[in-house]
């Protein structure tokens, strides 16, 4: 869980105001694609399933964007508040993981040489792509380790009612579990 944390932290730090296109649910019941910035769709995502980073330091960096980002009119400027930061260990991921820029090909090269790559800065699709994936991919992660430990809870001695609240958790997860992977285009043992 902790490399797909720093995952979605690192894609908030870096393209957090890059504009991605991102399937909206509309009062009617339909989804929309429209444009949304980077940071506020996974934020959206995160309130609406009411999800929270586990490692704190993660948490601390989540929170403090919102703060910052508000504030500053740039990603450069987002990046440089965070390498800059006053707590040292929030310092110390943003120096370590933003200081060092990630390859991009030039055009040039891409039209002389047919040269691709899987680098998000080169194309929005990618970009797009790659946190749809992640999003889903921490969703998924996160109702696995809760499905360990329903199970874990159905092995107590509980009363029936108690057993029956479980059962019901645990039948909801797996049917969410089931979604984010048809989702992802995942087979997933029962």
């Amino acid at each position: 869980l902790y490399q797909i944390e720093k995952k979605i932290i690192l894609l908030i730090l870096k393209y957090g105001a890059y504009e991605i296109d991102a399937e909206l649910d509309e009062e009617d019941g339909q989804t929309k694609c429209q444009q949304v910035r980077l940071d506020q769709y996974i934020f959206n995502e995160f309130s609406e399933e009411e999800i929270s980073f586990r490692d704190p330091l993660f948490q601390k960096i989540f929170e403090d964007y919102a703060v910052i980002a508000s504030k500053v009119q740039n990603q450069d400027e987002i990046k440089k508040a965070f390498v800059n930061h006053e707590n040292t260990g929030i310092q110390q991921f943003a120096i370590e993981n933003l200081l060092a820029d990630d390859i991009e090909v030039s055009p040039e090269w891409l039209r002389r040489f047919e040269v691709s790559t899987d680098n998000v800065n080169n194309s929005i699709y990618k970009l797009n792509e790659e946190v749809y994936k992640t999003v889903l991919m921490f969703k998924f992660q996160l109702i696995e380790q809760y499905l360990h430990l329903l199970k874990e809870e159905i092995g107590q001695p509980h009363s029936d009612k108690i057993i029956d609240q479980i059962l019901a958790k645990y039948d909801l997860l797996i049917k969410r579990r089931a979604e984010i992977a048809k989702l992802m285009d995942m087979v997933v043992a029962k």
